[in-house]
Parts: C-alpha cells; sequence; structure tokens
C-alpha cells in the first residue's frame, strides 16, 4: 500500500459508511415505490371485480325482462367511465300510538302550556 499524507483512517471508514447509508436509502426508496405501485394495481384490480359484478347483475336484470326502471337515476362521470348511481325512497312509517297519550297531565301544567302556546 502506498502511504497518502494527510489521510486517516477515519476518512476510508467514513467513505464506506457514507456509501452504505446511499445504498440504503435507495432501497428504502425503491421497495417504497413498490408497494405504492402494488397497492394501486390490487385497488385497480378489486375495483374491476365490482365493475364486473355489477355489469353482471344488470344484465340479469334485463334478461328477466325490467324493462321500466322505477327508481331515478344519478349519472356521475369519473375518468371517461359513466357511473349510474340509484336511490330507493323509504316508507314513510306513522306513529300509530303517541307515548304521552293516555297520560292526562295536571292542571297546572295544562294552564301553563295554555298560556305559552
Amino acid at each position: 500500500m502506498k502511504y497518502l499524507q494527510g489521510f486517516k483512517w477515519h476518512h476510508l471508514t467514513e467513505q464506506i459508511a457514507n456509501e452504505n447509508a446511499e445504498r440504503a436509502s435507495r432501497l428504502r426508496t425503491e421497495i417504497s415505490q413498490t408497494t405504492r405501485e402494488n397497492k394501486r394495481f390490487i385497488e385497480n384490480v378489486e375495483r374491476a371485480k365490482i365493475l364486473e359484478t355489477k355489469e353482471a347483475k344488470k344484465r340479469r336484470r334485463d334478461e328477466k325482462g325490467s324493462e321500466v326502471d322505477p327508481l331515478p337515476a344519478v349519472e356521475t362521470k369519473k375518468n371517461d367511465r359513466v357511473f349510474k348511481s340509484q336511490f330507493r325512497q323509504s316508507e314513510v312509517r306513522s306513529k300509530s300510538v303517541k307515548p304521552n297519550a293516555g297520560v292526562q297531565q295536571p292542571a297546572e301544567v295544562q294552564q301553563v302550556l295554555a298560556t305559552i302556546f
């Protein structure tokens, strides 16, 4: 080995440590990018399955002969695809028995309520 004046051993070990840290940093970055790509791919596969299921249900419903669509449809556009959302109206239910229907209130309470209302 050749002697280099002013060159110390800690300079050499420092350079090796820096190279190892840089290599580890690049590896971490590559791994995180790969995991992000995998997550995005899995999300797209799941979305495709959902769309295929919806289309299959729609085809089966159309084959049964439901010519009239009783529900209003709302169309939304997302990534050059048109999605139809249908909303069902829930029925209004009336309360047949009021909670305080059979209970008589004292005369004082009725007078106070009469002055307010």
